[in-house]
């Protein structure tokens, strides 16, 4: 059965603060408040297991420094809740209950980040359980025993591609620009060789022109050396009779 509580929350939010009487409006923001952290948590967590020129353990530290500081928000907010004074048993009962219930959730969520969080930091490491030192603590680990192996080498690919990457485009600009030229002398030449194509075709009639002149003219002189021969063959006959 559902019942409507809406005029006994409004009634939470005015309520006179007497002696030891938290706000119910506060403990909703503290607990929003922590969720908010432990998304910025994750993503934190996730963001050490990318390769990056940070060092590792200056990560490690935020982690470390924002994991506490959930957990001291985590005990003054269930300390806050278990002061709440409604004034009525009933409706103490029913907020402390749905609070208490609210901040469980949250709570289960944080240790569910937790417990990745140390499963990359094992990955990461690859001491485990060989941590036995008190002096230093799981988040804290010496940059000797893990940065100068892993994390150089790591670093030092990245320079390495990232090198491989620059000279890539370097090259690709001048090879673009490359291109260009090469597309201007391509257009050019073509302008020159329809330029050439030109002067031929114009040549080829001019050589065909004078090629019929010549042959009109050597047809008309054969035709003239033919009719002298006839003639003069004629004269020869005729000197002969």
């Amino acid at each position: 059965m559902i019942i409507n509580r809406t005029a006994e929350y409004k009634k939470l939010n005015t309520l006179p603060h007497r002696g030891q009487c938290v706000s119910v409006s506060n403990i909703r923001s503290n607990i929003d408040e922590i969720s908010k952290n432990i998304k910025l948590l994750n993503i934190k967590q996730d963001k050490l297991k990318l390769p990056s020129f940070e060092s590792k353990s200056k990560k490690i530290l935020e982690i470390q420094k924002m994991s506490e500081l959930i957990k001291t928000r985590f005990k003054e907010i269930e300390t806050s809740i278990i002061e709440i004074d409604t004034g009525n048993i009933d409706l103490n009962k029913f907020v402390i209950n749905y609070f208490s219930t609210k901040l469980k959730t949250v709570l289960l969520d944080y240790k569910q980040v937790i417990q990745n969080d140390r499963s990359n930091l094992e990955t990461y490491t690859g001491l485990k359980d060989n941590i036995k030192n008190n002096n230093i603590n799981f988040y804290e680990l010496d940059t000797l025993t893990v940065e100068n192996k892993e994390v150089a080498e790591i670093q030092k690919n990245i320079l390495e591609i990232t090198n491989v990457i620059l000279e890539m485009k370097i090259l690709m600009h001048l090879g673009s620009s490359s291109i260009d030229r090469l597309d201007l002398i391509y257009d050019e030449t073509n302008m020159n060789i329809e330029k050439v194509n030109k002067e031929l075709r114009i040549m080829k009639k001019n050589y065909k022109g004078i090629k019929d002149k010549i042959m009109y003219f050597l047809g008309i002189l054969v035709i003239i050396l033919s009719i002298s021969s006839i003639i003069k063959m004629e004269l020869r006959k005729n000197k002969s009779k």
